[in-house]
């Protein structure tokens, strides 16, 4: 299931794959199979993304039409005590 939208925030933010991969210090070819979903990030690059991105990690995420923006906080809340737990 495609789930991430960085391909969508690189261009938004003017970057490409190529400038992320130098940025994270992270192989090309790695940042190239997460943005084509062959690829799934960990929590800990997830983070590293969003920091480089200057973006709220919640925003490299689709969000289902038919969640309500109550669901969407509380689901987010959730992952991040998960998120706090890990790091």
């Amino acid at each position: 299931m495609e789930i991430l939208r960085l391909k969508e925030v690189l261009s938004q933010k003017g970057f490409t794959s190529k400038w992320l991969s130098d940025k994270l210090n992270i192989s090309p070819g790695y940042i190239s199979d997460i943005v084509r979903h062959k690829k799934t990030p960990s929590i800990e690059t997830l983070v590293q993304i969003a920091e480089a991105l200057d973006v709220d990690i919640c925003d490299l995420f689709k969000r289902s039409k038919a969640e309500s923006g109550l669901q969407i906080a509380e689901r987010m809340e959730q992952d991040l005590v998960e998120l706090k737990k890990l790091l």
